[in-house]
């Protein structure tokens, strides 16, 4: 069911009342009121575990716990989705479909089938009904990101923009074209990469609610048990695996967002298989380039590169405390990165420089989050298997050959190519643009805005300080009529009373607010 009818105060209980545990950090009770509220929650909280530049490194790791393990549909309800996706009975259409699936999540579950001609395969199908529920779902995240805006405490997360990018990650999700083409994208660019298996996809048996793919014949990486029955070795996966990701980055510029050890398969002989490609990041070349001058910087202690890298990740082109951020970095620079670069800890390092733009309100844009996360995420899966791989002699040859491909004589052509293109639709466009701001001259139409830092400022003053006069002169107005009044008929006396009674407490009131302005 969706959860229209569960009401935001389900989660500001949880996360404000707190759990009957005793010592239970703010990070947990997040999740565990995410996990109590469903599915969707989880997806969302598993998409806040990649942004520790805005809920801070704590929160993120207790998110990357969140597991969305739900119970499969009957097969009954499978076998329909199967049927109306590919328009045939699914006993024509596969020479075998297992009942049970072989995992389940909240978005889809997944089923082994083998084909007419025998091959074996990952059948994924998409939960019947789950497009309602996850739009039912999202509108009331909507609900509880405004509330939360306008709460000054919370609102500097910006929720309603963090929701926003969640409908538009978990709605590509819900495409299996979109990760049928990911898919291929990755195998064609492992083609020359023996040691990587990809898993075909099969088009005729694939649609947005289906997708079919190779059965990956492996087991978990993390599963070290079966390392000597499958001919692995735990040092040769752990660099295999840092060594690809830095590939897909550097060179493909498509990567695996979330290589966690449920998405890296060990098959024989030390192969392993990437799985869940529908989680990807995809970069330019200037994303890389921005990616390889902030790791550089720090590689090589550079504390004005390292804080222009900051600024141009993050986009902050108005941001005013560059020397406050620059004494922090080089300070990290010169007593932290040091020794976190000699122990090859990467993401030891990317979490203390997040944590650092937290502090001055800086957040980076979200592919670059996601790829922080895919560094960190590979890092951390290879010191399980390897406590002793270093990490930045493995990233940094790939960073040193992005940078030396730049001046090849085939990228120089091309970035002056484009530089080229950009100057001449400049001088083809100016001709137009100068005219247009010419005729909204004439016609009395163009608006020039002007920002002035402290204008708010100076308004408020000026009308506080109009009420204040104001009321001077009401409570001088009230004290000369009332003087008037006493001095006539007793009649009038009492309302000269009461006038004097009114400017006194109108002279109060002033004085007070004076005082408590602490402003003459």
């Amino acid at each position: 069911m969706g959860l229209l009818q569960r009401l935001p105060w389900s989660l500001y209980r949880q996360i404000k009342e707190g759990f009957p545990v005793i010592d239970i950090t703010w990070g947990e009770r997040l999740r565990r009121a995410l996990t109590e509220l469903g599915p969707t929650f989880i997806k969302m909280g598993q998409v806040l575990s990649t942004r520790s530049d805005i809920v801070g490194p704590s929160i993120a790791r207790e998110l990357s716990l969140l597991q969305d393990h739900v119970a499969p549909l009957p097969f009954e309800e499978i076998a329909k989705v199967v049927e109306d996706a590919l328009k045939k009975p699914i006993e024509s259409a596969f020479a075998q479909f297992d009942l049970e699936p072989v995992a389940a999540g909240s978005l889809s579950q997944v089923h082994k089938a083998i084909l007419p001609n025998g091959t074996p395969v990952a059948v994924k199908v998409k939960r019947a009904g789950i497009d309602r529920i996850i739009s039912s779902d999202i509108e009331l995240m909507r609900t509880i990101a405004t509330w939360l805006e306008e709460r000054p405490e919370i609102s500097f997360l910006k929720p309603v923009g963090i929701v926003n990018e969640f409908a538009r990650s978990i709605k590509r999700e819900l495409n299996f074209s979109i990760e049928a083409r990911s898919i291929q994208l990755f195998r064609k660019n492992m083609l020359n990469q023996k040691n990587v298996f990809i898993p075909r996809v099969f088009k005729s048996y694939s649609t947005p609610e289906v997708l079919t793919m190779d059965w990956v014949d492996g087991v978990r990486i993390d599963q070290y048990d079966q390392y000597e029955a499958r001919n692995c070795d735990r040092k040769t996966i752990a660099q295999l695996g840092c060594e690809i990701l830095c590939k897909m980055i550097c060179e493909d510029r498509l990567f695996h967002a979330d290589p966690h050890p449920g998405n890296i398969f060990i098959t024989y002989n030390n192969q392993i298989a990437f799985l869940d490609l529908g989680m990807a990041g995809s970069l330019d070349s200037q994303d890389v380039m921005l990616m390889t001058n902030l790791l550089m910087a720090i590689f090589q202690q550079n504390v004005y590169e390292c804080t222009q890298a900051v600024l141009a990740l993050c986009s902050r082109p108005d941001f005013k405390d560059v020397k406050a951020l620059e004494r922090e970095l080089s300070d990290f620079i010169t007593f932290e990165s040091y020794l976190i670069i000699s122990q090859g800890q990467v993401g030891k390092g990317i979490e203390r420089a997040i944590d650092i733009l937290r502090n001055y309100g800086l957040e980076l844009e979200s592919r670059f989050t996601l790829l922080l996360k895919a560094l960190a995420t590979i890092e951390s899966v290879g010191r399980e298997l390897d406590p002793e791989i270093d990490f930045v002699s493995i990233i940094q040859p790939y960073l040193e050959r992005f940078i030396l491909s730049r001046y090849e004589l085939p990228n120089i052509r091309r970035e002056l190519t484009q530089q080229f293109n950009s100057l001449w639709r400049f001088f083809i466009e100016f001709p137009d643009n100068l005219r247009n701001i010419t005729s909204q001259m004439r016609s009395g139409e163009l608006k020039i805005h002007v920002h002035h830092e402290y204008l708010e400022q100076l308004a408020n003053i000026i009308d506080k300080s109009s009420n204040r006069i104001s009321i001077s002169l009401i409570t001088a107005a009230l004290i000369v009529g009332s003087s008037v009044l006493v001095t006539t008929s007793s009649a009038t006396k009492n309302l000269g009373t009461i006038g004097f009674a009114l400017a006194g407490i109108l002279g109060i009131y002033l004085i007070i607010s004076i005082l408590f302005s602490k402003r003459l």
